[in-house]
């Protein structure tokens, strides 16, 4: 015996609704998965172009990386000899400075504090008298030549110290080691960025009972009178190093220090560019951009996010050793370093800025300066 078929009783419009919205749905769902479909083409799209992009005006591969960073090849770049042939173009430099000229210091950096003797007019670390009215630091001098020192191991071997002594004005970021490494990254030292990530390691050492696993007081001497800029949440363990370390040091923040949370920079490295920077930037991209709005010839050294050089010779990630509290501090995704150094070399073939990531010219005698203030 078979069952006949449940007949639809209701009323014929609304069993004409009732197909209408079957067809709806199906057509609804097709709708969203052409949608999807054609949103992943456009996304795909957009990341090839910013690719291409990247390699029409900069010219540089992707390459065996540092295991901070993201892109994996076995290729590796080739290294400048010296920078002592470099050139330089008056009118890069200026639509340079037309993008960067927001961070100026004199727009862009606070005076927090200052501590020690010195040659200051603001001592004690009282920090009223250590401002101008407006909160902003005394005026930055325009500097003919300016060497921005990062911190990579492709610095061991590179005789770059008496060159980069020899700048009117020196940048280095996150309390690099000096001593032991003259030769290869000199010893002056004007203005240090430092990022929140050291400040708290640096504090964390100085807990160490054996004092001599603690490589930051050797480090602080060897910027003694001089400035460091960072974020505003590192003033108190900066202020307690210093008095700590018995050492002269000012402490400006900058409006950009937060890299966390900062958009400004990424925006203004985009239109540098040519192309969209997405990752968070470093703190050696917003040094290099905030240089440029006054030094007329800046260089670069140490920044090569690389693990082997063009011999395929293995590279640490850092020139010097790293402290005991824990592993290196490597960028991971966070940033993009191999991104960072493309835009790098792109200023380079501009004549914005001269990137040396090989052996310097070797001189026939080091510069054994002390560190100027």
């Amino acid at each position: 015996m078979t069952m006949a078929s449940k007949q639809d009783t209701r009323p014929p419009r609304d069993q004409d609704l009732s197909t209408c919205s079957k067809v709806d749905l199906g057509t609804r769902l097709k709708v969203s998965v052409l949608s999807l479909a054609v949103f992943t083409i456009i996304i795909v799209l957009q990341q090839e172009f910013y690719v291409l992009s990247g390699v029409m005006t900069a010219s540089v591969p992707r390459y065996k990386l540092s295991k901070n960073t993201t892109v994996q090849s076995g290729r590796t770049p080739p290294l400048t000899s010296s920078v002592s042939t470099a050139t330089f173009s008056d009118e890069a430099l200026k639509q340079m400075r037309n993008a960067t000229v927001g961070l100026h210091p004199r727009n862009h950096l606070k005076i927090r504090f200052m501590l020690g003797n010195s040659s200051s007019k603001c001592g004690g670390g009282r920090k009223k008298s250590c401002r101008s009215k407006s909160g902003l630091v005394q005026p930055i001098g325009q500097y003919r030549t300016c060497a921005v020192v990062a911190n990579g191991g492709i610095l061991l071997g590179s005789d770059c110290g008496a060159d980069i002594d020899a700048k009117d004005y020196v940048i280095r970021t996150n309390l690099p080691a000096l001593v032991g490494f003259e030769r290869d990254v000199g010893q002056k030292t004007n203005m240090t960025f430092v990022n929140t990530n050291v400040v708290k390691r640096m504090a964390e050492c100085s807990l160490l009972k054996d004092r001599t696993r603690d490589p930051y007081p050797t480090r602080l001497r060897s910027i003694n009178n001089t400035v460091l800029v960072g974020n505003k949440v590192s003033q108190r363990a900066l202020r307690a190093a210093a008095q700590r370390n018995k050492v002269s040091l000012a402490f400006w923040t900058c409006r950009t220090c937060d890299l966390r949370r900062n958009t400004r920079i990424n925006s203004i490295a985009s239109k540098i560019a040519g192309w969209k920077f997405h990752s968070r930037p470093s703190s050696g991209l917003a040094t290099v951009l905030i240089m440029s709005t006054f030094c007329d010839h800046l260089y670069l050294y140490g920044f090569f996010p690389f693990s082997t050089d063009k011999n395929n010779k293995e590279i640490p990630y850092h020139y010097f050793p790293d402290d005991a509290v824990a592993e290196p501090i490597f960028q991971r995704e966070k940033h993009h370093m191999d991104v960072e150094y493309r835009l790098y070399k792109e200023l380079h073939r501009r004549g914005v800025l001269q990137v040396q990531d090989g052996k310097c010219e070797r001189q026939e005698k080091g510069n054994t300066s002390s560190p100027d203030p």
